[in-house]
């Protein structure tokens, strides 16, 4: 089974092409992106001058649903949590989940646990120095802040980073909250398969001022 990557090949800023690709296939085979400039010889665009560099190709990797089943990891942490919590607990961290998400316009794990302690009263006056209230709010911390992301990679995964990066050089692009994000890219193992070039945005669609 191949795994299926989003890149991006990017060469002095331009982006030379940004879809679904599998290892195995050639990326850009009719361009030429050299320094500045790209052509495409089905366009008729002429090779660029010989003394310039030569193609630096750069793969922009996606990781959720990408490199690593997101879906996956998601139902299994909410087993995890309504083992924790019980149902009605998970229930209402994943409606608390929601809320800061259509609130700040992604996920954000962290401020999700703050508003879920706040709302059942734990980590505030509310909650005992000691005992089953003060446990299981540093079981719940745990649970999700150390979910192993690194069991839910795509079959594949790793094999075709490297492959990518005998081509060209590699990073990941993702978004989210950048504590989060960043952590769970680290525990799946990921940030060591491209030497921690790993970008973070909260919307990484938006265009970057220059």
């Amino acid at each position: 089974m191949w795994t299926r990557l989003r890149a991006s090949v990017l060469a002095g800023g331009r982006t030379c092409l940004s879809a679904p690709v599998w290892a195995s296939v050639r990326i850009c085979p009719s361009a030429r992106v050299r320094g500045d400039t790209m052509t495409d010889a089905r366009a008729g665009g002429g090779a660029a001058p010989t003394s310039q560099a030569a193609p630096r190709l750069t793969f922009l990797l996606d990781v959720d649903n990408t490199l690593l089943d997101n879906d996956a990891a998601k139902t299994e942490l909410g087993a995890r949590l309504a083992a924790l919590l019980g149902e009605a607990g998970a229930a209402r961290f994943w409606d608390l989940y929601e809320v800061v998400r259509a609130e700040v316009g992604m996920v954000n794990v962290p401020l999700t646990l703050a508003r879920f302690e706040q709302d059942i009263g734990l980590g505030t006056d509310a909650a005992p120095e000691g005992g089953t209230d003060r446990d299981r709010r540093f079981a719940l911390a745990d649970l999700v802040m150390r979910f192993p992301y690194d069991r839910f990679l795509y079959r594949g995964a790793l094999a075709a980073v490297a492959h990518l990066r005998a081509m060209g050089r590699v990073a990941i692009l993702s978004d989210g909250d950048p504590t989060f994000q960043t952590s769970k890219i680290w525990r799946a193992g990921l940030d060591a398969a491209v030497d921690g070039a790993v970008l973070v945005f909260g919307h990484k669609e938006e265009p970057r001022p220059r």
